[in-house]
Parts: structure tokens; C-alpha cells; sequence
């Protein structure tokens, strides 16, 4: 398991997951991705988005396809994974964020 210090100034991570309707490949996907954040990284906010329910949150982030992962440090964007997405590479890919934040 990773435990990795993530609060730095009073910032956090968070990891914004976009899904839609009838979108089958999000249905199988977010319950894996969901577990691996809340067991890995406890402290990093988890958020599911339904893009129809609010479609105008979702443009200002630039998602117009589903699904989408994002990782955010206060406002800023650090990773965006979008439609083929690998649960391995994708906590890989926020170890090294998180290692490379902590420096």
C-alpha cells in the first residue's frame, strides 16, 4: 500500500472520475478505479461526475468524451487519462505525481 504525505500548503490532490449514460465501459471501470484510490491513497479526494447532470462542469474541464480521469492539485491539472485506461498505470502514474510533489 502507498502512504504518501499529499497536503502540501493546504493543498490537496483530488481525482475527479467523468462518466455518462449508457456508457458500459464506465459502469465496469469506476468501481476498480474507485477501490484502488481509497485503498492506495486515502487521503486524495475521490469525486464521480455524470456528465449529463451537469454537462457546463464538464466543458470547463475539457471533457467531452467519457470516461475521464483527472488528477488535481488545487486548480491545477497534472493528469488526464481518457477512455483506454490501465488501473496498474494509473496508480503508477499517481505514485509519481504524489512522490514528485512530496520533493
Amino acid at each position: 500500500m502507498t502512504q504518501l504525505s499529499i497536503n502540501k500548503a493546504g493543498v490537496s490532490w483530488e481525482i475527479l472520475y467523468f462518466t455518462g449514460p449508457g456508457c458500459q465501459v464506465c459502469k465496469v471501470l469506476e468501481p476498480q478505479v474507485r477501490k484502488m484510490i481509497l485503498d492506495n491513497f486515502p487521503d486524495v479526494e475521490y469525486r464521480l461526475h455524470n456528465v449529463a447532470d451537469d454537462q457546463a462542469f464538464a466543458a470547463n474541464h475539457g471533457v467531452f468524451t467519457v470516461p475521464v480521469i483527472l488528477v488535481l492539485h488545487g486548480s491545477r491539472e497534472y493528469l488526464r487519462e481518457v477512455r483506454f485506461i490501465s488501473i496498474a498505470q494509473l496508480k503508477e502514474k499517481i505514485v509519481r505525481l504524489l512522490e514528485l510533489s512530496a520533493l
